[in-house]
């Protein structure tokens, strides 16, 4: 999927969206958006920083519906774990 993304300095970009090879990366940086654009659209650290608010949260939008299922098969093979591991039952 092409997505076409505002950058903070007013420039554009046209980027791929990738689908997620392990889902386990979507969850170890779940709480980090930046970062996670930067997974879905496969750029370096530092890329999604560039990147308008608008921006990052289109791609997460359009990435996460792309990978839906993935991302909820991957959290019911994960669930127990973390939820064990943050001592919740």
């Amino acid at each position: 999927m092409l997505i076409t993304v505002n950058k903070r300095d007013g420039s554009r970009e046209a980027v791929l969206l990738l689908p997620l090879k392990d889902v386990r990366d979507f969850f170890v940086h779940i709480a980090n958006e930046v970062k996670l654009t930067e997974l879905f659209c496969a750029k370096p650290e530092g890329w999604g920083e560039a990147l308008t608010d608008e921006s990052v949260v289109e791609v997460l939008r359009a990435a996460e519906q792309m990978n839906d299922a993935r991302i909820k098969d991957g959290w019911r093979r994960i669930e127990g774990e973390v939820l064990k591991h943050l001592k919740i039952e």
